[in-house]
């Protein structure tokens, strides 16, 4: 008896909301409905948004030029200071997404999916922006493409992906394919720079030493020819084998410089991609967003607890005694003297017709 006298406060309780919310049943229901029925139009709404996804490798022959470390060092003992190699695969990732891509990427033409014709359309026009012509335009263009892709790297694999969200399947692949075609063409023209700024250097210093190599093979054969016999004077002996070794110092260098002068030519004018694709972009057959079923899901979720909220609120308030009431009215006059609760209740009475 006890037992059950000690339980019934709670299952009191229980049964006591449960029967508020069953007679405040139009607002746990209508709630939640309206909830979904704006989030189900808001997903017809929102353009959808497809993503296009690429990986790459940076060419093993392209992370410094080919034999750079014995180049650049030789440069480095002349005075001669060459660009910074740089070539990380986080270097390519932060290249797909920086100015000067983008900038090709944002001046090039695409297609679209083949329900909006076949010709090739500027990305402006399709994002609903200005002219790129313009300032304002190419800005504006830079900031959508800077939030439509990214790219991040795997420093132990080598990996680079990039992943680039559009409006159309078809728009998506398009950019992920520019884009790798303009960081393989802002590669190649710099290695080609660093090339053609090394040859120009052992080009010079080529002449030079060229100079330098005849200008002791002249001291040594005159010197010969001025002393026939030297291995009676241990002075002359030891002028001769200076004089030698000067001769093949500089033979030696005149060799490396000619090999290295050859080798920068021919990379000058390599043309040879600087990256591999490993997965090429490819057409998505998903959309990314909106996620429908979360986005439904949640909204009638929301919905429910908003309408649990208000009709436990509508039911506490109803069962108020005078004294609470009292308070209640209290505090609603107080909140009426928020300026915003009065800007709001002055907007709803204005634009309530006069009779």
């Amino acid at each position: 008896m006890n037992s059950s006298s000690s339980e019934s406060p709670g299952l009191r309780t229980f049964l006591v909301t449960i029967a508020a919310l069953l007679r405040q049943w139009r607002v746990v229901v209508a709630i939640p409905l309206v909830c979904v029925v704006v989030a189900i139009a808001l997903v017809l709404v929102i353009r959808p948004m497809y993503r296009s996804i690429a990986t790459f490798i940076v060419d093993s022959e392209t992370a410094t030029l080919q034999g750079a470390g014995g180049l650049a060092g030789l440069a480095t003992q002349f005075g001669f200071r060459l660009p910074s190699g740089g070539q990380s695969p986080q270097f390519f990732a932060d290249l797909a997404t920086s100015r000067e891509v983008l900038l090709a990427v944002a001046g090039s033409k695409y297609p679209v999916s083949p329900a909006r014709g076949d010709s090739l359309v500027a990305l402006p026009p399709l994002y609903h922006l200005a002219p790129s012509e313009t300032p304002k335009g190419m800005e504006s263009i830079l900031k959508r493409l800077r939030h439509d892709i990214r790219a991040g790297a795997d420093v132990e694999t080598g990996i680079v992906t990039v992943t680039v969200d559009a409006p159309d399947p078809v728009l998506a692949t398009a950019i992920a394919d520019t884009l790798l075609r303009a960081v393989n063409r802002f590669n190649l023209e710099r290695r080609q720079f660093r090339s053609r700024a090394l040859r120009q250097f052992l080009e010079t210093r080529l002449g030079t030493a060229g100079n330098e190599l005849r200008n002791a093979e002249d001291s040594l054969r005159g010197f010969r020819e001025r002393n026939r016999t030297t291995t009676q004077s241990p002075e002359l002996a030891l002028q001769d084998q200076r004089l030698q070794r000067s001769v093949e110092l500089r033979q030696q260098l005149y060799v490396t410089l000619s090999t290295s002068y050859e080798q920068a030519r021919i990379e000058e004018f390599r043309d040879t991609p600087s990256i591999t694709i490993v997965d090429p972009p490819r057409p998505p057959y998903r959309k990314v967003w909106p996620k429908r079923v979360l986005l439904v899901g949640g909204a009638g979720l929301l919905g429910l607890i908003i309408g649990l909220a208000i009709a436990l609120l509508r039911q506490s308030v109803s069962a108020l005694d005078q004294d609470e009431l009292t308070a209640w009215a209290a505090a609603r006059s107080a909140a009426a003297g928020i300026p915003i609760v009065r800007a709001l209740r002055g907007g709803r009475s204005g634009s309530t017709p006069s009779s």
